[in-house]
């Protein structure tokens, strides 16, 4: 299958998003070298030598570290701006029927999309673009897991977590499964189980979910399927009572 969808997210959120990614790795760069240092300066005590070019070392990566951490804080308040400027309430069924709309001339191999939208969800508070996206990179993975003649069954439904109003957003996929010993590890950026199509895009997945309060489950089986479910904390002040 073609890519579903790839304009729904903003350049300058994507542009954040790497940017924190990058930071993150030059951090933990500058540690490694820190900790060098360090084992250095302890054979410096022993044997001597090393003071003014270890001062120096150490001073380069005090730098490194306060200029990192200065990007790093950059890239949180231009993200945060970015998803509060569009930040809205949201109906989750009209993102379903939307993403369905845009997927349904590419679902081939005879695979049916089946589609379970509970009526009246409550509204959630958050971006639709970013919420689109995570729905497509569900989509997109449990139509790769699938070899043929399967189902993908998307859903919404209002449910309660710890006693506060949620709506779950689920797409279940009849496909190869994952191991419960890799489940945790498709949220890995890196990470991807190409032989069953879980693990792409499940990173951004779990950051969409956890940028609006939320959080994800995934259950599989394998040789049956999957199942995501994404909770997106719920808005309206009657789903309390309503529930």
């Amino acid at each position: 299958m073609d890519r579903i969808y790839s304009g729904i997210n903003s350049g300058a959120e994507e542009t954040a998003r790497i940017t924190a990614g990058l930071v993150h790795d030059l951090n933990n760069l500058l540690m490694i070298l820190h900790g060098h240092v360090e084992l250095l300066n302890i054979k410096n005590e022993e044997q001597g030598g090393l003071k003014d070019t270890l001062t120096i070392m150490d001073g380069a990566l005090q730098q490194g570290k306060a200029i990192s951490n200065q990007l790093m804080d950059l890239c949180i308040r231009n993200l945060d701006r970015s998803l509060s400027a569009r930040r809205q309430s949201v109906d989750l069924n009209l993102v379903v029927q939307r993403v369905v709309e845009w997927v349904g001339s590419k679902i081939s191999n005879n695979i049916v999309l089946n589609i379970d939208l509970k009526p009246w969800v409550w509204p959630v508070h958050g971006d639709a673009l970013s919420i689109q996206r995570l729905l497509v990179n569900l989509v997109e993975n449990a139509y790769a897991a699938i070899p043929e003649n399967g189902v993908i069954t998307l859903s919404t439904a209002n449910v309660h977590l710890e006693d506060r109003p949620h709506v779950r957003l689920a797409v279940q996929d009849t496909g190869a499964g994952i191991e419960e010993s890799v489940v945790e590890q498709i949220f890995d950026p890196l990470y991807t189980t190409k032989f069953n199509g879980h693990g792409i895009g499940m990173s951004v997945v779990k950051q969409v979910a956890e940028d609006h309060g939320g959080l994800v489950e995934v259950a599989s089986t394998p040789g049956q399927g999957t199942e995501v479910r994404v909770y997106f904390p719920a808005v309206n002040n009657q789903a309390v009572v309503g529930g």
